[in-house]
């Protein structure tokens, strides 16, 4: 048969070892049985980080890593392949519960924040939104106001907007900045190249804390 274990990179030091004496001996032992059991499968694995630099900084085992490491298949982020966003809305709007109500529609405004956004979570991250938009969907339309916060902040700057004023903009880069380095002020005001003093004046002027 076949065993595939996603999120290798995930797994503790002490269990890749266990893992790597099952593949090599293809063996292992039940917890609480003393006899070992012979196993013949295939063993498929998958990962979001690179296992190289994870061996380099001793987080993932480098016997483990070579023992697996035999043929790989690269599979693009979302963010590398916008033009199937649309096509994975379709998807799931038709396969998630709709809870006896019409299926839902995507409007114009709110699939733009969609193609926009980079998906650091992929497409597990986009199902999440589309079933959250289909709960918070008004008359069947999932709208901008069904969408997290943080596609909002990926939109394009004047939008639909007009002219921004400088204001508004300063105030959006500022929240963006705070939200790409999950509220670390410090590494915000780096990035913006001001002083921390300076970034906590302007959150508390535009009421961002």
């Amino acid at each position: 048969g076949t065993l595939f274990l996603d999120e290798i990179g995930e797994l503790p030091l002490e269990v890749q070892g266990s893992l790597l004496r099952v593949i090599e001996s293809k063996s292992y032992r039940r917890v609480g049985e003393k006899d070992e059991r012979q196993t013949d499968i295939r063993l498929l694995f998958a990962t979001n980080r690179n296992l190289s630099t994870e061996v380099e900084a001793g987080r993932f085992h480098e016997a483990l890593f070579h023992r697996i490491n035999v043929f790989n298949i690269h599979i693009p982020t979302l963010a590398e392949r916008k033009e199937d966003v649309p096509l994975l809305v379709e998807y799931f709007l038709n396969r998630l519960p709709q809870g006896g109500q019409p299926k839902c529609t995507v409007t114009e405004s709110a699939m733009r924040c969609l193609l926009n956004y980079h998906w650091p979570g992929n497409v597990r991250e986009l199902r999440n939104v589309i079933e959250r938009g289909m709960i918070l969907a008004e008359n069947g339309l999932i709208t901008e106001h069904a969408l997290p916060r943080e596609l909002l902040l990926d939109k394009p700057a004047g939008e639909g907007q007009g002219v921004l004023s400088l204001e508004t903009m300063e105030r959006m880069h500022i929240e963006r900045a705070l939200h790409f380095h999950n509220n670390n002020r410090s590494l915000a005001a780096q990035a913006l190249g001001i002083s921390r003093k300076t970034l906590y004046r302007k959150i508390t002027e535009y009421g961002l804390e």
